[in-house]
Parts: structure tokens; C-alpha cells; sequence
């Protein structure tokens, strides 16, 4: 799922004046104080984020968005929202770099995360390079208007949190650009936002490859960078991890770090630096801080669903919660910290690396079978109703494999999810389905059923292609029919197996045979 980004226009004064503070009268508009500003070094300071690279690879529209969004709307605050490791701070870092001519007086960019309002105040003026006396007694609202409300620059508070950091806002020619985990601060602070999705598929190679540094092994090894940028979602942090990893590993080639990947993919994105910026699994873990613990259990119980997208009652279901708004509003909570994104009117669906991410949350809490439990009775019902939704084919098809392992009572359930399957065209989970069905049938004994699921497993097999394989299928359940004790249920079971026989010949051109 690719949403490119759309500039998000809530309520902005166009100014970013703050309206707290105890300190001297000031009138912003025109910059005039009870107090003459401070004065500032001589060299103004350029304080960035983050390093940034030779050039800019994807973001693109980002970055033109960014720019409309500060200078053509004559904005003096805008935000940058997303998951952890989307760039927020490396696209904040390079639009600041882009447009330092526009900030004659500097630019400062400071990572205020949760702290006092006091404390980062006192770190963006010392940063600036401006002395406060040992009796300072103006409040920090005050001390940052009185400071830059009157200088050209550009402040970056990055990974904000705390909608009080309004009060920090300079007003008068200062602008403001901050990132933030939690989709939700800018409307609380009342300002445009800037929503960052993954980058897109051809983007996140050509940034996979501008790590690497090397266009020989990128060229030879086409299929595994695919694989490599699907396995890791198109995240830029990840991204970044794996092609850090392969440049400074030569002779490990593109394809078996790609099995590695797939086998590893959290631990492989989350030991290969001792530097904390360079890890996944640290990243997530800094969202996951801003969750009550009620919070992180629906986060982790929310791994029972299927990984490409489920429906808000299935959610809800899985995390042992009522439909009631307070419940709801769970589930909002992880879309506004960028844990959970929205797949559609009342859908939803993690990022791959945040949902191997939940199942190994839901682990460690003893979380993930409760909630497989609930996921699947859910199921179920969605199921005994003979009308699941085609978006629930999914949920349904990992519920019914949940039921082969658990439970037993297969055959109802799999003859009113049939027709759904098969309607749909998805033989090779209808096949996979039926195997884990015919598994059950197997421990059981079962003859009759594991000779019609064989049947079946070799139609779907026939569906997709392989008359070979089904022609095997066919020719071991016919083996098994002389097991069946009962002589009307054996005539049944082999009428049905020359039926399906006959199926096979034809798509193989043995007419005679099908005969």
C-alpha cells in the first residue's frame, strides 16, 4: 500500500505566536519588547539533525510540499508526522540545508523528545550561543519569543511530543519545523502537518543501492534487492541498516543476506550497530514508551490478525474488546503514534517490520494464543453466517488454520469458506488450507475426509497449473478409498476421485486416458 503524501491543513494563524508567558509586554507582530533582543554571535549558528547524504533519493514531493507548506503559505510552524524510521529527520535536516540562504541568522535543530519545556528552551538560546543570567526568572515562552521571535532562522524541534511545545513557538520571523511520531500533535497544536508514508518501491531501491556503493553487485543481484527492500517494507531506517550492512560486508552477496533477512528480519535490522539510531527494534520500542500498558497489550494482541490488513471488528475481537467508542478509540490511539495505519474506511494494517514487531511483544506477554483464540471465534461466526466479507478472506483463511491446529472441527467450517475460495480465485490458500486440513484428518484416521481433502487439494493444485503434482495427489487418494468401510460412502468417494481424474487428463492432453 503506497498513499503519497498530502499536505494536512488544519487550523494555522500564520504566525505561530504564542499567547503564555509572564515576561516583559511584547508586541510580536512588529518584534518590538520591553527588553532589547539579545544579541547573537557573530557566526550564525547551522546546527542540523542529522548528517546529511550527497543527495536526495525519493522525497521529492515531500520536499516541494514541505516548502509550499513554509514559505508559500507564509507559515511560521509545520510539522513532519510518521512512524519511527521514515525519515522525518532526515528530510527535516535536508529542507533545512536546501534553504539555509532563507535563514541569514541560522538554523538550529534540537531532538526535544518528552523534555521540561524549560529545559529545551534553555538548550535551543545556549545553542544560538546566547548567555542567560544565573537569576533568569522569565519563563520559557518568554525566553524563546524575547530571543528569536525577532531573527530570521529556523528552529527544528525533532521527535516532538508534548503539545505544550506550543508555547515554544518564537512567532515573528522565526519558523518552526518539527517532527513528531504522534499523527495527533498537529491538530492539538493547531498547524499544517505533513504525513510521511514509506517510499516507494523504485525509490527505496535506488536508496538500498546508493548505500550499497556498488553498481557491479546491485546489477548481478536485481532479484534479491527486490526482495530485500519487500522484506523490509520500504523503510528508510531499514533500508539504510541493510545497505550499511552489505557495503561494509563485500564478498556477502545480495542474495543470501536476503535469506538471512527473511529468516532474522528483526534481529538482522536490529544488532548489526552498536549506534542506537541504526536499530529497528530500538526505534519501535521509543513508540511503543508512549503506550499505557493497556495500550501495548491491544498494540501486541493485534498480531492474531492477518498482516495485510484486517477490518476494525476483527481487531477489536482479537484484542478481547468491546465495539463501544472508548475501544475504538484503542485503536485510534496506535494510528495517531504511527504504530497502525488505516487501510480504508474502518481497516487497518501494520507495517511488516511492526507487526513482526507486535507478534514478538505478544510472545513475551503470553498474548498471541489468547488473542489467536479470540481472532478465530470471531471467524468463525463470520463464517457461519455464509457471508464473510471478501476483505475478511484472509482473517478467515489464518482462523481456519488456527482451527486445524487447535480445535479439530474442520470440515463445516472449510465447506462454507469453499465457495468464497473458489469464487475468488485463491487456489493457493484454498491448497494450503486443505493440507492443514487433511494434516487433522491424518491424526484422526479419518479416511473419508482425508480422501475428500486430497481430492480437493489436487483441484486446487489443477487451478494453478501443476497437473503433474495433482495427478499424484489423485493417485494416492485412490489408494486410500479401500480404507473407507462404508460401500456407499466408497462409491462417493470414487466417483468423485474419476471425476477429478478425468480433469487432470484433459489439462495434460490425455484424452484417451480421460476417457
Amino acid at each position: 500500500m503506497e498513499n503519497r503524501p498530502e499536505i494536512q491543513q488544519t487550523v494555522s494563524n500564520g504566525t505561530g505566536h504564542a499567547t503564555s508567558g509572564t515576561g516583559p509586554a511584547t508586541a510580536y507582530n512588529n518584534c518590538t519588547f520591553g527588553s532589547p533582543p539579545p544579541s547573537f554571535p557573530k557566526d550564525p549558528p547551522f546546527i542540523f539533525l542529522v548528517e546529511d547524504r550527497e543527495e536526495l533519493i525519493g522525497r521529492e514531493q515531500e520536499l516541494t510540499l514541505l516548502e509550499k507548506a513554509l514559505f508559500q503559505n507564509d507559515t511560521a510552524i509545520v510539522g513532519l508526522t510518521g512512524q519511527g524510521g521514515i525519515g522525518k529527520s532526515a528530510l527535516a535536516s535536508h529542507f533545512a540545508r536546501c534553504h539555509r540562504d532563507r535563514f541569514p541568522d541560522g538554523i538550529i535543530g534540537i531532538r526535544v523528545d518528552n523534555k521540561d519545556l524549560y529545559a529545551v528552551a534553555l538548550a535551543f538560546v545556549r545553542t544560538a550561543g546566547v548567555s542567560l543570567p544565573e537569576d533568569e526568572q522569565r519563563d520559557a515562552a518568554t525566553i524563546m519569543q524575547e530571543t528569536f521571535s525577532s531573527r530570521k532562522m529556523l528552529l527544528l524541534f525533532d521527535n516532538a511530543e508534548d503539545p505544550r511545545l506550543r508555547d515554544l513557538r518564537p512567532g515573528g520571523s522565526c519558523s518552526v519545523l518539527f517532527t513528531s511520531r504522534d499523527r495527533s500533535l498537529p491538530h492539538q497544536l493547531g498547524v499544517t502537518a505533513l504525513d510521511l508514508d514509506v517510499l516507494p518501491v523504485d525509490e527505496a531501491k535506488k536508496l538500498l543501492a546508493y548505500f550499497v556503493q556498488d553498481t557491479g553487485r546491485i546489477a548481478q543481484g536485481a532479484a534479491a534487492l527486490d526482495r530485500i527492500v519487500q522484506l523490509v517494507g520500504c523503510l528508510p531506517l531499514a533500508i539504510e541498516i541493510a545497505g550499511k550492512t552489505l557495503k561494509n560486508r563485500p564478498h556477502l552477496s545480495l542474495e543470501r543476506y536476503a535469506e538471512a533477512l527473511e529468516a532474522e528480519r528483526l534481529d538482522m535490522l536490529s544488532q548489526w550497530s552498536q549506534d542506537p539510531h541504526l536499530n529497528v527494534r530500538i526505534c519501535l520500542n521509543r513508540s511503543l514508551a508512549l503506550l499505557q500498558e493497556k495500550d501495548i497489550q491491544v498494540f501486541a494482541q493485534l498480531a492474531a490478525c492477518a498482516p495485510n490488513g484486517f477490518s476494525q471488528a476483527t481487531a477489536l475481537a482479537s484484542a478481547g474488546l468491546g465495539n463501544s467508542w472508548k475501544e475504538e478509540e484503542q485503536l485510534e490511539r496506535l494510528v495517531d503514534l504511527s504504530l497502525l495505519n488505516r487501510a480504508g474506511e474502518n481497516r487497518y494494517q501494520f507495517h511488516p517490520l511492526i507487526y513482526e514487531f507486535a507478534q514478538e511483544i505478544a510472545k513475551k506477554k503470553e498474548l498471541l494464543e489468547p488473542a489467536r483464540h479470540n481472532h478465530a471465534q470471531h471467524c468463525k461466526a463470520l463464517v457461519q453466517q455464509n457471508s464473510p466479507d471478501p476483505a475478511d478472506l484472509d482473517d478467515c483463511i489464518r482462523a481456519g488454520e488456527w482451527v486445524a491446529e487447535k480445535e479439530g472441527d474442520y470440515v463445516d467450517f472449510y465447506l462454507k469458506l469453499k465457495p468464497l475460495l473458489e469464487r475468488l480465485g485463491r487456489w493457493k490458500e484454498a491448497e494450503g488450507l486443505v493440507r492443514a486440513f487433511r494434516q487433522v484428518a491424518e491424526r484422526k484416521g479419518d479416511s473419508a475426509e482425508l480422501v475428500q481433502l486430497q481430492v480437493h487439494e489436487a483441484k486446487f493444485r489443477l487451478l494453478q497449473g501443476d497437473a503433474g503434482e495433482a495427478k499424484k495427489l489423485l493417485q494416492n487418494a485412490e489408494t486410500m478409498i479401500a480404507a473407507v468401510e462404508d460401500p456407499d460412502q466408497q462409491n462417493r468417494l470414487h466417483a468423485m476421485h474419476l471425476n477429478s481424474l478425468g480433469g487432470v487428463y484433459q489439462r495434460l492432453g490425455a484424452l484417451h486416458d480421460a476417457q
